[in-house]
């Protein structure tokens, strides 16, 4: 289905408000001119325009999700190792103290 563009300006607004008052009467006018986009169709969202923007955005952060979780894996695995490092020099060097203090004796 092809969208026509047409621009609608408040004077034919107005217009169109006053021809419906006079057609099918003004509480009908009204209740129908409310019921009107303020812009025109073009600028109305359909549901599948709702719905396709859902689906990506979804998508979005999914993968979003799964590049933090991956980023935060590796830096785990960094601080992990780190850690070990630091721990197994504090045991050597513990390791090392025990000898000489043991060899002084």
């Amino acid at each position: 289905m092809e969208r026509i563009a047409v621009t609608i300006t408040e004077a034919k607004r107005l217009e169109l408000h006053q021809d419906l008052r006079n057609t099918i009467g003004v509480e009908a006018a009204d209740t129908l001119m409310e019921h009107l986009p303020p812009t025109g169709w073009a600028d109305v969202v359909r549901r599948s325009d709702l719905d396709n923007h859902t689906s990506t955005t979804s998508s979005e952060i999914e993968r979003s999700r799964l590049e933090l979780m991956a980023h935060m894996d590796n830096r785990l695995a960094a601080q992990t190792r780190w850690i070990v490092t630091l721990t197994s020099a504090n045991t050597l060097a513990m390791a090392g103290l025990i000898v000489a203090v043991l060899l002084k004796l």
